[in-house]
């Protein structure tokens, strides 16, 4: 494996190797490799939006059990991941005292009812999407597999347009 740079322009990243891909990509899932090892199989991708599209696909698709699994290596929001240590993510989220004390209670209630952590992508995020989040311990198990594949895929178009540029 080549030292590899922050950002890479599509093209690098339609022509990077296996074991690059997925030292670039790698994390966008925690440790759920399974992910961009598929998405590598449909290079050559022809935006940006293409890939972030491919890895939703792939992660939507994918057999239940495999969703699981996925949901369950999600940072959880109130402990350290390999990525990055909680306390980091609620300061990037610039979350107020009273949202992380909201966040934390939903947070634990959400992990009680559905075992796995609460995902949530907070860039951009008020007391009103709290609301919802709120809201959404009311789902069945099945809504909740759905509604956080459609946050995880958020985390991971953001991720992947702070990494990839079109040009």
């Amino acid at each position: 494996m080549t030292l590899m740079p922050q950002v890479l322009p599509l093209a690098a990243v339609n022509s990077l190797p296996l074991d690059d891909f997925l030292e670039f990509f790698g994390s966008l899932y925690g440790s759920a490799l399974w992910v961009p090892v598929m998405a590598f199989e449909h290079r050559p991708f022809m935006s940006v939006e293409d890939l972030v599209q491919t890895l939703g696909e792939i992660a939507a698709t994918a057999h239940p059990r495999a969703k699981e699994e996925l949901l369950g290596l999600q940072p959880d929001f109130l402990k350290d991941s390999p990525r990055r240590p909680a306390a980091e993510r609620r300061a990037t989220a610039k979350l107020t005292r009273e949202e992380i004390r909201t966040l934390t209670k939903l947070q634990l209630a959400y992990a009680k009812k559905f075992g796995f952590p609460l995902v949530l992508a907070l860039d951009g995020r008020g007391p009103e999407d709290w609301e919802a989040a709120s809201a959404r311990l009311e789902n069945t198990p099945e809504q909740e597999v759905t509604n956080s594949l459609d946050e995880m895929n958020r985390l991971v178009r953001l991720r992947v347009t702070e990494k990839v540029t079109a040009a």
